[in-house]
């Protein structure tokens, strides 16, 4: 038997032996649980309620029906099955609604990454669109800017051609202003990307590729400065 079946039957057991003893004809019993309550207030106290009530549900209506019936033990037995698989029925019900709302939690839970996954590569491809755009402006700005330099006098162009081809550098040098910082953006939104949901070692290797990328840089304007005769050293950082 389970810890609570035992603690229930030997109660009841106890119960029986003591009103053996102490009723020697059921003339002396009356219709109530007198002697059970007795017994139960002075070594069972908090259960006095529950056990006669279980008692009386399985027609075990008085001491006399506790001392003096034959079969008495045979119900106990009964009482006990069914009380515990009560029990265990209400545990079973009880695990289930705390695993189902686990589960509605959990579900919860993922829906909400979802949604922040879903809310992140919204914000990824609006960066990388508005990074199209402006690389489509910027080539229309640059070919403008081609075809004013296919001139090779800048006497045969008119007043208002200067202003424009000035105002097209300018565009042009912000242009690529505007296109560093959105890749800057992009790259910033994707690495973050990178750490929420694709694991650290996928953000390490990215991160590598972007070193190995400054380092070409750096490379470059070494081999341009020293192309042009000039010292590595001096090359601006920015800083």
């Amino acid at each position: 038997m389970e810890p609570e079946k035992i603690k229930l039957y030997f109660i009841l057991l106890r119960l029986k032996s003591y009103l053996v003893s102490l009723l020697d004809n059921p003339d002396d019993c009356s219709n109530d649980f007198d002697y059970t309550r007795e017994f139960l207030s002075r070594r069972y106290p908090e259960r006095i309620e529950e056990i006669i009530d279980i008692l009386r549900e399985h027609e075990i209506n008085s001491d006399c029906d506790i001392a003096f019936d034959q079969n008495v033990q045979a119900k106990f037995k009964a009482i006990v099955d069914e009380e515990i698989t009560k029990i265990d029925l209400e545990t079973m019900l009880t695990n289930l609604e705390i695993e189902t709302k686990e589960l509605l939690q959990k579900e919860k839970e993922f829906d909400k990454l979802k949604d922040e996954r879903e809310n992140y590569i919204k914000n990824i491809l609006a960066s990388l669109f508005q990074l199209s755009k402006i690389w489509v402006a910027h080539k229309n700005l640059q070919t403008d800017i081609d075809n004013y330099s296919t001139l090779d006098e800048e006497e045969i162009l008119r007043s208002e051609e200067i202003e424009e081809l000035k105002r097209l550098s300018t565009d042009t040098n912000l242009s690529f202003d505007v296109i560093a910082k959105l890749t800057m953006k992009y790259l910033t939104e994707l690495s973050d990307f990178y750490f929420h949901f694709g694991g650290n070692l996928n953000l390490n290797n990215f991160m590598n590729e972007l070193e190995s990328l400054r380092e070409g840089i750096d490379k470059k304007y070494e081999n341009l400065f020293r192309k042009h005769g000039l010292d590595p050293d001096e090359i601006d950082d920015g800083d």
